[in-house]
């Protein structure tokens, strides 16, 4: 569909889109006349090069900007993108000796030396067609006599010989502003200073006669634009300026319009680009700045949560709309399809339009329409024709490249009844295959064109594609079938593995790429929510000291033509749908200038309204209307923001409630919140501190009354019990460890409560270290704290990072200066070479062999690593702590690590491989760990004599390889492991390197017999299992079962008959827990008398839920304690 709208003597289409009225909401307010100009030369030299010739050559000022030239010299299309600031400047009138004229100075000489200047700077032009244009302009620009005489009004003010005076150039409307007509000398005003008629305004343009330094044109000035793009406005026409604002025309209303009705625009290639991304900079920045000048008004706001925006598309912004959207995650649960939609620069609504010579990004404003119109196509197909089924919500952002076309992701949630739940349905909705190019013609070549991804890594011909299966952790694993066929596309020989999934009732009837992913098992869905609203393209910078949030964001924008474009004309960036009601969360307080009177400060306590307090009063007028929570409330009440009143919706639509965000340290702002999502009906702030009658005195007493915060209880229990029965060493230790990982709420009264029996050891080691005979309590406490402290520092932190905690006063320097060796010596007591012997009696031969093996070695110094292998029951641990301690007693210093936390606390003195390596969880195969050789790690690798590492086959191999460089260099010794002998141990059929999404190559790939350590490994092997009994012959039956299921794989493993089967999870949990829907059955023996063990958690989660549905009695619903884990947190 097109709409033409003709002018003089030219003709201008525009693809109508119903939400931009943008186009036609000026037609009856502001009339351009657009005179013809003549003589102007026609060749296709002159029309291909206007971007060239405006800036250097006709411009009456500079622009300064700061351009990104990958963009403009790099491959592909060329596009206009700034980043950063966009500003105009004007030098002085008068020309320095040393240089040559520029921009308004060309205007102001002879003609003749403008031009051969101008032909200079330009050798590429036809000189003639430059002498054309100058003529023209010089006879038919008005700028050019206003320039002029200010030139003359300059020279005459400084004849006097004195200090330099400057001139402004002041807009004084004095027609109708709704008749757009050329400037005149009575519109734009020379002021001198000192003339009073007028106050100076910071949107004049400063003229100088001579001078250094540039000044700057304020956006708001109707010259702003029109004296930069000369060639685009040759008679000069003037441009957008604050006096429109009288009849509400906004700046990016004007120049919306101003695109679509003059014809020029169209033809003037990159210069079109740079105009439209500076009328866009130009009111974008003019936003900034009242928003700087209304700091005051802001800052209230945002302090007491009232809003929390900044400007549409900002960081902030796009956080925002972000957690709108997860609002709307919350009420829906999950999104089903994820899908993206890129603009195809040889669509016919596009290409039909273009001029001769001319690509889509010559016409950005071409582009931004058609791919509103699409959008709307595209979703009408989906929404209104049920194509993946009814969609209850959506929610979608327009993304736009430095180099490109924009495109559109969006999420999608189905209604309850049409969630995809089979590969029948992925079937139906996603392909990603090529299709045959006889039945499906048209599409085919889509799929060719628009749906293959670039070549990528190297492809594992044995992985099965074969048949669409949804992956319980992922997106859905899509049907990719060995045809045989291959393509040539962009000269690479593509097959089905290389095809982006899609649908293809859209491919075919949009011709473009449009990417369907079903998205309906993916549990990390904020990281899907995080991608689409991530926000458009930002430059990287660093950020200084000062927290200038506006000019961070000038800083690091860019803008390019289309993104220019599209906002001009009004199109939405984003929508969320169903709408998400934001409301306020504040403490109660009265948010006013320190300015105002106590009158009017008392005014506005008394009107102040907010959602919340609206919210209050509410309950407290009508007590008996159901209750719901702050968040429900929206969805049966409409917020109304004029009179500041809720009231109840008379239709069926709603909102989804979302209320500010509060963290921990916002103190009593964050309980607030959190009793807010729970209380039902409260009437004021004060209602919300009573809890079952008993008023309380904070938010966070009468959240702990509720249950919705853990108090200390439970680690003052535990550490009353471990003071019994552990060391004070051993104590200091596990309050650490509840520091670090049970996050209490006073850990400061924990310490208070329990200081001297968790030293009850120190007095003793005060005494004999630092000679202090009668150590006060103050100074054992004192101690503690810094051996804590220096407990804490080898998981990165310290008592510091615990807000109230107490920290040591004074430095105490101990006398054994490395406690990790300590610690190693510590696990030697008396009694324990008995101890030692008594164990090696117990061993069977294969366990004697490896024993004596290994200490041999270690006691020759003679270097070896081995590989304890056996599987379970073979009693592997039995051997690494006999070993272990026998070395101990001699005086050896032996490091006991395991790849899992459970495998290590089997050890005597174990830790995790990843705690005493300082392992990170990613690990490259070039990685080496930070251990530097000045620390007491490093110092402890060094006196090692041995390290037992447990359960290695689960590991990486790149972590031990890791490990291996690092003790190379630290030890100085360049044989494996730095010269220490090594035993490392575990089972091959067992646990094996986790690799996400990772097929059996790669997962085989990871292991360490794939090491060049490998080949140095002396093996030992334990066959015997010292758990069965002989006697039991379904146990060693099963034994053997499981090790041949390891020693030789088969493709179909057959369970035992005497493993039961079950032909449903139903089944199973019933035939687990009979009778578990029978009254007075499900008692605490009986429950504790079963269970089901799954390696999922997931499937543990079902079985849960299943059992909890079939449970007798009466439901009854406990509020605890929500809490989150932090990214670094362990689980």
């Amino acid at each position: 569909e097109r709409t033409n709208m003709e002018g003089n003597d030219c003709t201008t289409v525009v693809h109508p889109v119903s939400d931009s009225h943008y186009d036609t909401i000026l037609e009856d307010e502001i009339h351009i006349p657009i005179d013809p100009v003549e003589n102007v030369p026609k060749e296709r030299h002159y029309l291909g090069k206007m971007d060239v010739i405006c800036p250097s050559c006709f411009a009456y000022h500079c622009l300064g900007v700061s351009m990104d030239k990958r963009i403009l010299k790099g491959r592909g299309p060329t596009s206009f993108t700034i980043h950063g600031q966009l500003s105009h400047q004007i030098g002085s009138l008068l020309l320095e000796s040393d240089k040559s004229p520029s921009y308004s100075q060309l205007y102001i000489y002879n003609p003749h030396i403008a031009l051969e200047c101008r032909q200079k700077r330009n050798l590429h032009l036809n000189p003639a067609i430059l002498k054309i244009i100058q003529e023209t302009l010089l006879e038919s620009n008005e700028l050019c006599k206003i320039y002029k005489g200010a030139y003359d009004v300059l020279k005459s003010a400084n004849n006097n010989g004195g200090e330099s005076i400057p001139i402004r150039l002041a807009y004084t409307p004095t027609t109708d502003p709704r008749r757009y007509n050329l400037p005149t000398s009575e519109d734009i005003a020379v002021i001198i200073p000192g003339d009073e008629t007028e106050p100076t305004s910071k949107r004049d343009i400063i003229l100088h006669l001579k001078n250094n330094n540039l000044e700057r044109i304020s956006e708001c000035h109707p010259l702003y634009l029109p004296s930069h793009y000369v060639l685009l406005f040759p008679t000069g026409d003037l441009g957008w300026s604050t006096d429109m604002k009288h009849w509400d025309v906004k700046n990016e209303l004007f120049y919306s319009y101003r695109t679509t009705e003059y014809f020029a625009l169209f033809r003037a290639g990159l210069l079109f680009q740079q105009f439209i991304v500076d009328a866009w900079a130009s009111y974008e920045q003019n936003q900034l700045y009242w928003i700087r000048t209304h700091q005051a008004d802001l800052r209230c706001d945002v302090y007491s949560g009232l809003t929390d925006i900044v400007t549409n598309g900002s960081p902030r912004h796009m956080y925002e709309i972000y957690q709108d959207s997860m609002a709307i995650t919350r009420y829906y649960k999950h999104p089903d399809i994820f899908m993206t939609v890129t603009s195809n620069p040889k669509w016919p609504e596009i290409q039909n339009e273009l001029k001769p010579g001319q690509a889509a990004l010559d016409r950005p404003d071409l582009v931004a329409r058609v791919l509103e119109l699409k959008r709307k196509a595209i979703m009408h197909e989906i929404e209104n024709k049920r194509l993946f089924g009814r969609v209850v919500a959506k929610v979608y952002t327009i993304e736009f490249q430095k180099r490109g076309l924009p495109h559109m992701h969006a999420l999608l949630f189905l209604h309850p009844e049409d969630k995809i739940r089979t590969t029948d349905q992925v079937d139906r909705i996603v392909s990603a295959e090529f299709l045959d190019p006889i039945k499906h013609p048209a599409l085919f070549e889509t799929i060719k064109k628009c749906m293959v991804h670039g070549p990528c890594g190297t492809r594992n011909m044995e992985s099965v594609c074969m048949e669409n299966k949804i992956d319980v952790d992922g997106y859905a694993i899509y049907r990719r079938r060995k045809t045989g066929k291959s393509y040539h596309v962009r000269g690479h020989l593509v097959d089905n593995n290389d095809v982006v999934p899609y649908n293809p009732h859209l491919s075919e009837i949009f011709d473009c790429h449009i990417n369907v992913e079903i998205c309906a098992s993916v549990r990390a869905v904020k990281y899907i929510h995080k991608y689409i609203y991530k926000g458009h393209d930002r430059t990287t910078m660093v950020v200084g000291a000062e927290d200038d949030e506006i000019q961070q964001y000038l800083d690091a924008r860019y803008v390019g033509p289309t993104e220019a474009a599209w906002r001009l004309y009004g199109f939405r960036i984003h929508e969320e749908l169903p709408c998400v009601t934001r409301l306020a969360l504040h403490l109660h307080v009265c948010v006013f200038n320190p300015n105002d009177t106590p009158e009017q400060v008392k005014e506005k306590a008394e009107n102040h309204k907010s959602s919340l307090t609206a919210y209050f009063d509410w309950y407290e007028k009508n007590p008996t209307t159901k209750a719901y929570t702050y968040q429900q409330f929206p969805e049966h009440f409409r917020w109304c923001k004029d009179n500041k009143k809720w009231t109840p919706r008379v239709t069926s639509a709603f909102s989804i409630g979302r209320m500010y965000f509060a963290n921990l340290n916002s103190g009593e702002r964050f309980y607030l919140r959190l009793l807010l999502t729970v209380v039902k009906g409260p009437s004021s702030f004060e209602s919300l501190y009573s809890v079952d009658g008993i008023e309380h005195k904070t938010y966070r007493e009468a959240c702990i009354a509720r249950g919705l915060l853990e108090d200390d209880n439970e680690w003052d229990k535990c550490l009353e019990e471990a003071v019994i029965m552990k060391t004070g060493h051993q104590v200091r230790r596990l309050f650490c460890l509840i520091l670090t990982e049970c996050n209490p709420s006073r850990p400061e009264i924990l310490w208070e409560k329990n200081a001297l029996k968790i030293c009850d050891d120190l007095p003793y080691q005060l005494k004999t270290k630092f000679g202090i005979q009668d150590p006060s309590d103050s100074d054992v406490c004192d101690y503690g704290l810094f051996l804590m402290n220096d407990y804490l520092l080898e998981s990165g932190k310290t008592l510091s990072d615990f807000p109230n905690m107490p920290l040591p006063c004074k430095t105490w320097n101990e006398v054994v200066t490395n406690r990790l060796i300590t610690e190693h010596q510590n696990f030697v007591y008396q009694g324990l070479y008995e101890k030692v012997q008594e164990k090696v009696a117990r061993f069977n031969i294969e366990q004697l062999n490896a024993y004596t093996e290994i200490t041999n070695f270690v006691r020759n110094d003679s270097r070896q690593v081995f590989f304890l292998s056996g599987p379970a029951g073979t009693g592997k641990t039995f051997v690494y702590n006999t070993v272990a301690d026998t070395l101990k007693s001699e005086g050896h210093i032996v490091i006991m690590v395991a790849s899992s936390g459970i495998a290590s606390l089997l050890l005597t003195g174990g830790r995790t491989a990843h705690s005493t390596f300082k392992i990170p969880f990613e690990v490259l195969d070039d990685s080496v760990r930070s251990v530097t050789k000045q620390t007491i790690h490093a110092d402890l690798f060094k006196r090692a004599k041995l390290i037992i590492w447990d359960e290695v086959p689960m590991q990486h191999r790149f972590c031990v390889e890791a490990v291996d460089r690092t003790l190379r260099n630290i030890r100085e010794i360049k044989e494996p492991f730095g010269g220490v002998t090594v035993v490392l141990g575990g089972d091959f059929k067992q646990t094996l390197p986790v690799i996400t999404k990772g097929t059996r190559q790669e997962i085989v790939r990871a292991c360490l017999t794939k090491s060049h350590l490998w080949s140095g490994v002396r093996l030992l092997t334990l066959v015997k299992n010292m758990r069965l009994n002989s006697n039991d012959t379904e146990n060693v039956k099963f034994a053997d079962y499981l090790i041949e299921i390891g020693t030789n794989p088969k493709e179909d493993v057959e369970l035992p008959s005497e493993i039961k089967r079950c032909k449903s999870t139903m089944d199973l949990l019933f035939k687990v827990y009979p009778n578990l829907n029978v009254e007075e059955v499900a008692t605490e023996t009986y429950l504790q008398e079963r269970s089901i063990l799954s390696a999922r958690n997931d499937d543990v989660a079902t079985l849960n839920e299943l059992a909890i549905n079939h449970f007798p009695g009466e439901l009854h619903e406990y509020l605890a304690a929500d809490k989150a884990i932090e990214d670094d947190q362990p689980i």
